[in-house]
């Protein structure tokens, strides 16, 4: 009888390769201690961020839960060790469900992990059973509490974090936690019940094995969603696996091997961008961003009327320039033009240049600001509205700047329904703007002024505002009229 191979004290016979699982879960807990300092960043940016979003903007608010989520579930999938629960490839499916990106942290681990197989199957096999799954629908009043505690807990996770004494248990917890949250905010579960953020609800599915929703449409949809993501794990993790190839696989036992998780690629993208962005000049849609990140702390009347005012300036710079290869004496082309002189001209009449260098252009403007002007003093009933609530008018605000996002992001702000889009959009924001009251009273006159050279209408119900508006956009029609004058002189 041939004698039995000698084992080693881990019961493995000498001279053999460790198994591939034992690998796989070596260079998982080195990459956990890899990723702290870029989860810690993630909850900095929550606790410093999150307290400051406007309570109507609860997508945001879900967002930041969800975001935030994603990275420690990612990190406990990383820590957390192998058992009858899979705790590793739960929390792998939840991160990752939470964003399709393969740049995010879920998904370079998980590549890097070497159980994305695993992960695809679970996926599958969770979606299969979705509609046959116990119905665990979390309590009203715990969840607002652990809605309420979140940012304790966050921040007492961090510095755990921070430390290296961070379980993969408190992990979970916190993970756990701010899906909840993330649910509790859903405004379409607030009003009737129904979810309808079926990414959080299908990661905290994921995480506990039963569902927080009970309707049939909601399980089929989420059902859907799952064998979407299953489909896609492959192509996914490969293209995070792209971007890893360079990396020396040696730093990744240090405390400090980030690289691994920085994308060269997009670094490139990102430069190339911003030197087109230099040789374009103004960006719309980096405006747009930047004015809806301030947005989205804004609480206060008088700030959401300044970003008003903002974003009306950068609709209307883009809207003259795509509308400007087109016949100087097209309506749409002089209308912009004369808001745009009223919103931008400088704070007096007398220290004014001619608004937008016409020259010859200058006697269509003076004849735009004097019919404005004119429908402005015209005796109109008065049919004076109910005044918004500031927050009814913020939340207005918020959908228009999105609105213009959505319009820049299809790139169609070059065509002339694009231009007359963004021309619209800046009449809207204004009526918003002139609404909400600026505290610059020079800053309130300009709004007025050019959406009363837009859309007169609009500040029927506003006699004062109509008056003031008026009287500014016929001392605009005397300096058009003095510029076509010297035009024609020195022709």
């Amino acid at each position: 009888m041939a004698p039995k191979p000698r084992r080693n004290r881990h019961s493995r016979p000498r001279g053999r390769p460790a198994p591939r699982r034992l690998e796989d879960d070596l260079r998982r807990h080195q990459l956990a201690r890899a990723v702290i300092p870029e989860v810690v960043a993630t909850a900095e940016r929550f606790l410093d961020y999150f307290p400051r979003i406007a309570p109507r903007r609860m997508p945001d608010r879900i967002f930041f839960l969800s975001d935030l989520a994603s990275d420690c579930l990612a990190w406990t999938a990383l820590g957390a060790p192998r058992d009858e629960h899979q705790i590793p490839v739960r929390c792998f499916a939840s991160s990752c469900l939470l964003f399709s990106d393969p740049h995010r942290i879920s998904w370079q681990a998980l590549t890097m992990s070497g159980i994305a197989a695993e992960v695809r199957t679970w996926v599958r096999a969770f979606a299969s059973e979705a509609a046959n799954l116990q119905t665990a629908r979390p309590d009203p009043e715990l969840v607002r509490g652990e809605a309420d505690s979140v940012l304790d807990e966050v921040r007492a996770f961090m510095e755990r974090l921070r430390a290296h004494e961070a379980t993969s248990a408190d992990g979970l917890r916190v993970g756990r936690q701010l899906l909840r949250s993330a649910i509790a905010l859903d405004p379409v579960l607030a009003r009737n019940g129904a979810l309808g953020n079926l990414a959080a609800a299908g990661a905290l599915a994921l995480l506990e094995q039963t569902l927080p929703i009970d309707r049939v449409a909601d399980r089929v949809r989420l059902a859907a969603i799952l064998e979407e993501m299953a489909d896609a794990l492959p192509d996914l993790a490969a293209h995070a696996a792209a971007h890893l190839e360079d990396d020396d696989e040696d730093e990744l036992a240090d405390d400090e091997a980030t690289a691994a998780f920085d994308d060269q690629e997009l670094e490139d993208e990102d430069e190339e961008l911003q030197e087109d962005d230099e040789e374009d000049g103004f960006n719309l849609g980096d405006a747009l961003t930047a004015l809806d990140a301030r947005l989205r702390v804004t609480e206060q009347a008088s700030e959401g009327a300044d970003v008003a005012f903002l974003a009306a300036c950068a609709l209307l710079i883009q809207g003259v320039d795509s509308l400007s290869t087109l016949p100087p004496t097209l309506g749409a082309r002089v209308r912009a033009n004369a808001a745009a002189g009223a919103l931008l001209s400088p704070a007096g009449e007398e220290h004014a240049t001619a608004p937008l260098e016409a020259d010859e252009d200058s006697a269509l403007l003076e004849m735009a600001y004097l019919q404005a002007a004119a429908l402005l003093e015209a005796d109109v009933p008065e049919q004076p509205r109910p005044q918004r609530p500031v927050e009814a008018a913020l939340s207005g605000l918020d959908t228009l700047v999105g609105a213009m996002q959505d319009v820049t992001d299809e790139q169609v702000v070059e065509g002339l329904a694009g231009a007359l889009a963004l021309i619209g959009g800046a009449a809207e924001t204004l009526r918003v703007g002139v609404a909400l009251g600026h505290e610059d009273a020079e800053t309130q006159r300009r709004m007025a002024a050019a959406l009363g050279a837009l859309d007169p209408i609009a500040l029927a119900d506003l006699p004062e505002v109509r008056a003031a508006a008026a009287q500014t956009l016929r001392g605009l029609a005397r300096l058009a009229h003095g510029t076509s004058a010297a035009a024609a002189t020195t022709r």
